[in-house]
């Protein structure tokens, strides 16, 4: 008899029997099923909350997206600068947002027509329109008021028919006890 038939006939129990009484296969099995089962009731909350677009018409602006590099040409061309003089927003109350634009040569650009949005990137309803007017030559104010504190986006627009020109500006709002 050979070694590998004597070690076939020491064993006492049959293959059926050691899956039946060994628990660590049930374990292993149980294991993928509640991660599967967890995998699932995520996917199901995933679908049934935000689905992370905040841009209303999103296809139609993705279609007219040629348009878009068009006005970044046009805005290219024209070679304006935008510089925030004063951008210290304070939570809840009136605070001035004053920018200087400038043309290529540093001389102030006159006389344009801007609005602008306080806007929210990370949750909606907070947005707000903000009315420009001309102070110093070259210089547009807007008073802004932030509802919550985190991060905003202020963007503006002039608002001559000939071209569309957007200037995006970040800014961090901060509790009025963070800026003492």
């Amino acid at each position: 008899m050979t070694d590998f038939e004597q070690s076939r006939t020491e064993c006492r129990h049959t293959p059926e029997e050691l899956v039946g009484k060994e628990p660590w296969p049930k374990w292993i099995l149980w294991l993928f099923l509640v991660v599967l089962g967890v995998n699932i009731l995520m996917v199901l909350l995933a679908q049934g909350t935000f689905n992370g677009l905040s841009t209303r018409d999103s296809y139609a602006k993705g279609l007219a997206y040629n348009e878009v590099l068009n006005a970044q040409q046009a805005q290219e061309a024209l070679g304006w600068q935008v510089k925030p003089l004063s951008l210290k927003p304070v939570v809840r109350q009136s605070s001035p947002l004053v920018i200087r634009i400038t043309d290529r040569g540093g001389n102030p650009v006159r006389g344009i027509s801007l609005k602008g949005s306080l806007y929210r990137p990370v949750q909606e309803g907070f947005d707000q329109n903000l009315a420009f007017d001309e102070g110093q030559p070259g210089e547009y104010r807007a008073m802004t008021t932030a509802p919550l504190p985190g991060w905003w986006e202020i963007r503006i627009q002039s608002v001559d028919p000939a071209f569309t020109w957007v200037e995006r500006l970040q800014a961090v709002m901060r509790n009025e006890e963070e800026q003492r």
